[in-house]
């Protein structure tokens, strides 16, 4: 059983350093074409609030050392695409909405953070429940855009490999490691919701597309 715990441990670093690689094949394809066209806002501003969410529940909850290190990065990856969508949009309109939301929302997680040092638990309850719970909406903007255009076209293959591969050792980690029953909805939950991007990227994808998702 000691040996299964630190085998986890170990393990855990490994989720986000994929989802990490996987955000940032994104990003590398989005600068490729200098668009963010395949790729939903509303679910890059969903992922976003989902980590800050997640981090404040790593930290109140003392979950492990990797969660506290590496969900930093992925934080600041996933800032990466939303500023590739204010800096490749040419709507000044979609630009000014996006930097105002964005500003408010950075702004309500600081107060929010400060809370937590007064409330610790309850503000960790509500944050680990907030970061299982709030995924259940992330992926579906970008589920319905490729299903719109009937096209994967803009939205990378390796974020969705690098992301199931991720889910899977962390749902893993999470049943080894007893931790606390959002891990665990988290974890099947994007399982469930990548399984469903494979389905799409089979379904829509053509050698076309295929060269511009890669």
């Amino acid at each position: 059983m000691v040996i299964s715990t630190q085998i986890a441990l170990l393990l855990s670093w490994l989720p986000f350093s994929l989802i990490i690689m996987g955000t940032s094949s994104q990003i590398i394809l989005n600068y490729r074409v200098k668009s963010t066209r395949g790729l939903s806002p509303n679910m890059v501003f969903l992922f976003f609030s989902t980590i800050v969410f997640f981090i404040v529940y790593t930290y109140t909850y003392n979950l492990p050392i990797a969660y506290k290190v590496l969900s930093i990065p992925h934080l600041l990856s996933v800032g990466v695409l939303a500023f590739q969508g204010y800096y490749y949009s040419d709507n000044k309109k979609t630009r000014r909405d996006m930097l105002r939301t964005y500003t408010g929302l950075l702004v309500f997680f600081i107060g929010y953070a400060i809370t937590g040092f007064f409330f610790p638990l309850t503000v960790g309850k509500f944050s680990g429940w907030a970061s299982a719970l709030l995924p259940l909406l992330t992926q579906i903007p970008q589920m319905l855009r490729n299903a719109r255009r009937k096209s994967v076209e803009g939205f990378s293959f390796w974020f969705v490999f690098f992301a199931t591969i991720a889910v899977l050792i962390e749902l893993t980690v999470v049943i080894v490691l007893h931790l606390p029953l959002p891990s665990f909805f988290s974890a099947l939950r994007g399982l469930i919701y990548y399984i469903i991007y494979f389905g799409q990227f089979i379904l829509y994808s053509t050698p076309q597309n295929s060269r511009i998702s890669a």
